[in-house]
């Protein structure tokens, strides 16, 4: 029988981490090194992995990897990782990352990544992940269908968090509904 795991909210393993261009991070046209941006990108990705799944984790891809603009020594780099979808033994982290214009706090987007993450446990083998519980009502539509549990049913699709009218029970016990439908026989 396949170990059961609780599931756990994105909210839980938000990162945000802000990173000073030095000298050492600059290209040959004196802007960011885009393989830095990567490397900082792959740290966050982990950390919101590591928080979700609570044991170790290996990259297993970066998607999307895409430099909007150049980034100048002694900007601020502000980088924002969300997990936003889980497999078995997978989790998929967004990551943006933000240029910070110092004087206003302002901050623009110079690139958006998609980093898949898998859990491994002491043998270095893939281990199951807690799936991650939907609280938008759109979030929870796709859950339910990507799921495979037939039309969902119609909650909220503002984006507005749906726990400010309902209670954490009844998503709780809906979502435990979609998870025995889903679930292997033995």
């Amino acid at each position: 029988m396949a170990r059961i795991v609780p599931g756990k909210y994105a909210a839980d393993s938000y990162t945000e981490q802000v990173f000073l261009v030095m000298p050492q991070h600059l290209n040959g046209t004196g802007k960011l090194f885009g393989g830095q941006l990567a490397s900082w990108i792959d740290t966050i990705a982990g950390v919101v992995a590591l928080r979700h799944c609570n044991t170790a984790i290996t990259t297993a891809a970066i998607d999307n990897l895409q430099f909007r603009e150049g980034v100048d020594q002694n900007s601020l780099v502000v980088l924002k990782g969300k997990l936003i979808h889980t497999g078995t033994t997978s989790m998929e982290v967004r990551v943006d990352s933000y240029v910070e214009d110092i004087a206003t706090g302002a901050q623009r987007c110079i690139n958006t990544a998609f980093v898949i993450e898998v859990a491994v446990d002491a043998n270095g083998r893939p281990t199951p992940v807690p799936p991650l519980i939907p609280v938008t009502g759109a979030a929870r539509q796709a859950a339910w269908l990507f799921l495979g549990a037939g039309q969902p049913p119609q909650w909220p699709l503002d984006g507005a968090e749906v726990f400010e009218g309902e209670p954490q029970a009844v998503i709780r016990q809906q979502y435990a509904a979609v998870r025995e439908l889903t679930q292997p026989n033995d």
